[in-house]
């Protein structure tokens, strides 16, 4: 049989209460300071970020019971396919997006994504395989109209598990 002893922790709260203290009054004594200092300088005024903000979400594709949202992709031959209504992967994903050149004079995006968004695209493509990745965007232009259309449907073949995904997008 086990004895059990009842000891408790002791605690010096004086301490604790003391350095406390030290610190409100340090606080309470700059704060009166630095506001009555006439001659301080003000802190430069950040830059206003670019007008331009894009935004993009990717939805799996679902099997079609009717009920549920549709993706229409490909403007060229438009196809229309039964997506998942949250998307798995957001801009919060993005660690790094860019447009690269292909060798025919095209161009892909490649989106490389940070460790949530890899494991996101890894997650959801090990069990997709055949289905497709609706790619939705939307942007501001400088005249401030909000755009957003479907840009890419690719094909998921084989599962993401390094984060990068590139695609190849439905536009000018």
């Amino acid at each position: 049989m086990i004895a059990f002893s009842r000891r408790t922790m002791g605690v010096a709260h004086g301490s604790i209460n003391l350095f406390l203290a030290g610190v409100v009054l340090l606080m309470a004594s700059a704060g009166p300071l630095a506001a009555a200092d006439s001659t301080a300088t003000k802190p430069a005024k950040p830059k206003k970020a670019s007008s331009r903000l894009a935004s993009i979400k990717l939805h799996m594709e679902t099997t079609d019971d009717g009920s549920g949202p549709r993706a229409e992709v490909l403007r060229s031959r438009p196809q229309t396919i039964p997506i998942q209504k949250i998307p798995f992967f957001d801009e919060r994903d993005i660690a790094m997006a860019e447009i690269v050149e292909t060798p025919d004079g095209g161009f892909v995006v490649q989106i490389d994504s940070t460790e949530h968004g890899r494991n996101a695209l890894e997650m959801t493509t090990v069990s997709s395989n055949g289905r497709r990745i609706a790619i939705y965007g939307q942007w501001t232009t400088d005249d401030d109209v909000t755009g957003g259309r479907w840009l890419a449907a690719p094909l998921v073949r084989i599962p993401v598990r390094n984060g990068a995904l590139r695609f190849s997008v439905d536009c000018d």
